[in-house]
C-alpha cells in the first residue's frame, strides 16, 4: 500500500503571475474596444430596440384591425378572405413584452437584474392552558 501524506500548516496560495493580471487588463480594454467599434459602425442597440418596438406596435394595431373585421386579409392566389388566427398576435405581443423588459432596464442607465424574495413568517398564536 502507498502512504498518503497530508500536509500540515497553513495553506499557501500560489503567487499571481503577470499573465493573469494582463488578461484582466485586456478584458477591460476589450469592452472599451467594443464600444469604440459600435461607435465606428454607428450602431446603437437601444435605438434598434426602440425601432423594433415601434414596428411591432404597428403590426399589433394591424392585427387588431384584422381581428375586429375593419380590414380583410386575402389569400394571394385565390383572392378569398382568410380566417384570422390569434397565433401571430400572441407572438407579436410576446415579442413586444420582451423588448419592453429590455428597454425598461435602460431607464437611467443599465440596472442589474435582481430578484426580491419575500419571506413571510406564519402568524404566531398562543395556547392558554387552564
Amino acid at each position: 500500500m502507498t502512504e498518503i501524506t497530508v500536509p500540515t500548516g497553513p495553506i499557501v496560495q500560489p503567487p499571481i503571475n503577470d499573465s493573469a493580471v494582463s488578461q484582466v487588463k485586456r478584458y477591460v480594454g476589450g469592452s472599451e474596444r467594443s464600444r469604440e467599434r459600435l461607435e465606428i459602425l454607428k450602431f446603437d442597440p437601444i435605438e434598434n430596440l426602440v425601432k423594433d418596438y415601434e414596428e411591432i406596435q404597428g403590426l399589433i394595431q394591424h392585427e387588431y384591425k384584422l381581428r375586429d373585421g375593419h380590414i380583410k386579409r386575402l389569400h394571394p392566389s385565390t383572392g378569398k378572405e382568410m380566417a384570422w388566427y390569434p397565433d401571430l398576435l400572441e407572438k407579436l405581443l410576446d415579442k413586444r413584452m420582451r423588448i419592453s423588459e429590455n428597454l425598461l432596464r435602460y431607464g437611467y442607465g443599465r440596472v442589474t437584474e435582481t430578484s426580491i424574495t419575500e419571506t413571510k413568517e406564519p402568524p404566531k398564536f398562543g395556547v392558554i392552558l387552564t
